[in-house]
């Protein structure tokens, strides 16, 4: 069992280090710092996020965030329930992340609450139809950018799993992802 640091800088860097800082992770932070809020952006439902999730902790003033202390009370009372799990393992919050849940760290804390934020892709990968193969993979990525990392995500729910962006092209800019 890996602990989870009660530093907010130093839970941020064990995230970055152990995802290897993806193009689609998201780190935030409110409450002039008090809480960090993480989540991969390819695997997450937006809409639920920012309605029940950052919409209600943004409306915490910042004295509340401090009158609350470090007994994870500003986490518990801010949010709706939404699934909310309490996490001491920071592989289990690793894993809540790979999942599509958001994890919310507060300053000072030993433990992160995860929330279900799950945006399922708009459609399974399917056989390409216009190039056919015998052997080797029978998927592809039609879709935008985004929905295609989010199958990616949902088929290989690994920790090492590292994806970098890259823009190639002078003229179209194309956003290309190198995944490994």
């Amino acid at each position: 069992m890996k602990l989870i640091p009660s530093s907010s800088r130093d839970f941020r860097e064990h995230i970055r280090v152990e995802l290897g800082n993806p193009l689609d992770l998201v780190i935030e932070s409110l409450a002039d710092g008090q809480l960090t809020i993480v989540y991969l952006a390819s695997i997450i439902n937006a809409s639920d996020l920012q309605d029940n999730i950052l919409g209600p902790l943004t409306e915490l003033s910042l004295d509340q965030a401090r009158r609350y202390g470090n007994n994870g009370g500003i986490v518990a009372t801010g949010i709706k329930e939404r699934g909310r799990i309490c996490r001491q393992d920071f592989e289990a919050v690793i894993s809540d992340l790979l999942d599509g849940r958001v994890a919310i760290h507060q300053s000072g804390e030993t433990s992160v609450y995860t929330f279900d934020t799950l945006g399922a892709a708009k459609r399974q990968p399917t056989d390409p139809n216009t190039e056919r193969t015998v052997r080797g993979a029978r998927i592809s990525f039609v879709e935008s950018f985004r929905d295609s990392i989010s199958m990616i995500r949902s088929l290989l729910k690994d920790p090492s799993l590292r994806i970098q962006g890259l823009r190639l092209g002078t003229r179209t800019q194309t956003n290309v992802a190198l995944i490994y």
